[in-house]
């Protein structure tokens, strides 16, 4: 064993972890500054995703990865409207 400690893995849903689905009522939407392709700003799901929830997945003592059939459209997507580095994906 060579000392170095790696953090646990966080693998993370898109759909309804991040993006609300199933609830008969209207959903919240959120606005974002930061910069975003035509096509990002034009995805009827994005506005769902509370930028909020960037620095709190931040935060968690974990290296995160993305377990969705968003695959690279969550680095493309997502990760900047959380303000979050682009992470590993893996196709749920």
């Amino acid at each position: 064993m060579t000392g170095s400690v790696r953090r646990p893995l966080l693998f993370l849903d898109v759909d309804g972890p991040l993006i609300p689905f199933g609830s008969p009522h209207p959903y919240p939407t959120y606005e974002t500054d930061r910069p975003e392709s035509r096509e990002t700003a034009a995805h009827p799901l994005l506005p769902r995703l509370d930028p909020a929830h960037g620095p709190r997945l931040a935060a968690l003592p974990c290296e995160m990865v993305w377990a969705t059939t968003w695959t690279t459209d969550a680095n493309e997507c997502m990760a900047p409207r959380l303000g979050a580095q682009a992470v590993r994906g893996r196709a749920a």
